[in-house]
């Protein structure tokens, strides 16, 4: 299945707690997601094989490097997700802000 240039809304203009949407990433090798809009939030970066249970996922930050979580400020985040069935954003924790968390999944390795 090939996903190049895949992109979807994770979150749009979220203004409080919540997944979002998932996005399929069976058979990709990487993702990139972008997160703009936090004031006073944490989004956490999950993702599951079987379909119910999500797992915290860890992404390198583009600017530094550093393995992000659960991010509390605008940024990108690009790495591997190979092995995942889906991927999504939650925010689980909100204080203010107008939340998007798009993400870009591909089968590119680099």
């Amino acid at each position: 299945m090939a996903y190049f240039g895949k992109t979807q809304a994770l979150q749009s203009a979220a203004t409080g707690t919540g997944a979002g949407t998932a996005v399929d990433v069976s058979g990709a090798a990487r993702i990139g997601v972008q997160i703009t809009g936090i004031t006073t939030a944490t989004v956490t970066f999950q993702g599951t094989i079987d379909g119910t249970n999500w797992v915290t996922v860890g992404l390198p930050a583009a600017a530094t490097g550093t393995i992000a979580s659960a991010p509390t400020a605008d940024g990108i985040w690009f790495g591997p997700i190979a092995g995942l069935r889906q991927f999504r954003a939650n925010i689980t924790a909100y204080t203010t802000g107008t939340i998007t968390v798009t993400a870009f999944v591909t089968d590119a390795a680099g």
